[in-house]
């Protein structure tokens, strides 16, 4: 299933470059650390990241929480 989304994210994103947030939790939840700091840069250089709030509480990125690249991303 995550497989799936994974390819229709991908095709998302081929088509939409400017939207890679979904990409971005979906390669956290499965622990493709650097292919979810990407996205995440993605996004917010697109101006469609969430605001912190959401990143912090989003459960989705909860294995890249606790990341020194993730708490600079942040500001922290």
């Amino acid at each position: 299933m995550l497989n799936r989304a994974r390819v229709a994210l991908d095709r998302h994103e081929q088509l939409d470059p400017r939207r890679p947030w979904q990409r971005a939790r979906l390669a956290a939840l499965l622990g493709h650390e650097d292919g979810c700091r990407t996205r995440l840069l993605r996004a917010k250089d697109a101006g469609t990241l969430p605001n912190p709030e959401v990143l912090k509480a989003d459960p989705s990125l909860e294995s890249v929480r606790g990341k020194p690249w993730f708490k600079q991303f942040l500001g922290e």
